[in-house]
């Protein structure tokens, strides 16, 4: 979401990222509602509603046998896991997920950290060679 205003003569662009609506399946509002108050607090301020970028998560405890889900707010994707300040969550609460892309992350850098390695091997060892080729005997 994103709004623009004239301040001053300098442009001011007020821009919302990830915005997460999270709501109690036992409360007084249900996310419809909420969903709702949402959609028109975003409308007064002129922030735009990404439904096509949405995705809707709804968490229960990983042994769960009868859940009974909702459908979809709006058409809205639902998703069994998603990125929450940058944190893999999934519908359980599960962290496995996290754990797995932390180590995807941890490998891929000891990668490329082994092939500077064998790089500045390979540098020192063609510098060496051009220094004994030019070396006057």
């Amino acid at each position: 979401m994103h709004q623009t205003f004239e301040f001053c003569r300098h442009r001011i662009i007020k821009y919302a990222d990830d915005t997460t609506l999270l709501v109690a399946q036992y409360g007084s509002i249900d996310i419809v509602q909420e969903y709702n108050n949402v959609r028109s607090c975003s409308t007064q301020n002129k922030l735009f509603i990404n439904t096509d970028k949405a995705k809707e998560i709804i968490f229960h405890r990983p042994a769960a046998r009868n859940i009974c889900i909702p459908p979809s707010l709006f058409g809205i994707k639902s998703v069994k896991q998603t990125t929450l300040l940058a944190t893999d969550v999934a519908d359980t609460l599960s962290i496995v997920a996290y754990i797995e892309r932390l180590l995807m992350e941890v490998n891929q850098r000891l990668y490329f950290l082994s092939l500077h390695d064998i790089m500045t091997k390979i540098t020192i060892a063609l510098n060496l060679t051009v220094a004994r080729n030019n070396w006057p005997f």
